[in-house]
């Protein structure tokens, strides 16, 4: 049944992207893509290659804690695990990462828990910066939201200070029995701190990207409601459950920017090239590194 189930999310994200591409005026996106500002494409790709060095040293900064590898080497691994995760539902693969470091020492459950910490970070800003996508939104929801915003703070600062007992609670949960398996290694402070501000580093980087490459074929909107509605179709990207929310994550950020949809919709696939198609190549390319490392 899982298998099947599987095969049912990969034709549902094939049959969204499909209708989603049939949506498209070729007359009028090749038009776009043919005046295209190169020099600004070129950018955008520049712009997430310094993002995926960007999470290298983040997830470096949690390994150094235990044993200190080489940037390339983590590089390789980090790529080539994003790659993965980036067609996984939900990018649940993205732990299998680790696996390679074994090699080098690292517990799989000490491994897991920095991905946690990397992830943990992630959903926190994606959250931060999706609510402004919403203007729309009542008073209720958005309390709602910043209720769940606070919890997520409060839960994070609690995990720093009494680790042990929150994973042991948390594991009592039916999905998240794998923690069970999670060492309870308590970061030093300056340590989450540098993840976390290298987390805004990252998001920021991925945006700048996005911009450049929506501004490559002149469609121009505030950078803030760029990084906004793509965060918020990320989330409902990942909500959806279908391989790396593809189709859901285009459908609702072309849904969320409006105006002309052929434009925006090549908009949309352009950056989503310079951005996940890019990093998720990049990481294939990588993987032979990967196992001979």
């Amino acid at each position: 049944m899982k298998i099947r189930a599987r095969y049912l999310l990969v034709l549902a994200s094939v049959l969204l992207l499909s209708y989603l591409i049939a949506q498209l005026d070729f007359a009028k996106a090749g038009a776009a893509l043919s005046k295209a500002d190169y020099f600004l494409l070129l950018s955008a790709f520049a712009v997430t290659l310094l993002a995926m060095g960007a999470r290298t040293y983040r997830w470096k900064f949690l390994l150094d804690e235990r044993r200190k590898l080489g940037f390339w080497q983590v590089f390789a691994v980090q790529c080539a695990g994003i790659a993965a995760s980036n067609f996984s539902p939900g990018k649940a693969l993205e732990a299998v990462k680790v696996i390679p470091l074994k090699k080098n020492g690292f517990s799989y459950d000490f491994g897991l828990l920095t991905v946690f910490w990397e992830r943990a970070f992630d959903v926190l800003l994606i959250i931060s910066f999706a609510f402004l996508a919403f203007p729309f939104l009542n008073e209720t929801i958005k309390l709602a939201i910043l209720a769940l915003f606070a919890l997520l703070i409060a839960v994070m600062l609690l995990m720093l200070r009494h680790f042990h007992k929150v994973l042991r609670v948390l594991s009592r949960i039916s999905f998240l029995s794998i923690l069970k398996k999670v060492e309870a290694h308590n970061f030093r402070k300056t340590t989450l701190l540098a993840v976390f501000f290298s987390s805004i580093v990252i998001w920021l980087l991925d945006f700048t990207s996005i911009y450049l490459a929506f501004s490559s074929i002149g469609v121009n909107f505030d950078f803030l409601h760029l990084a906004s509605t793509f965060s918020a179709s990320v989330l409902i990207g990942l909500l959806s459950f279908l391989p790396g929310g593809i189709g859901s994550t285009e459908g609702a950020w072309a849904l969320l920017l409006g105006t002309e949809a052929s434009i925006v919709l090549t908009a949309v696939f352009l950056a989503r090239l310079t951005t996940f198609w890019f990093s998720s190549i990049l990481g294939f390319a990588l993987l032979p590194l990967v196992k001979k490392s």
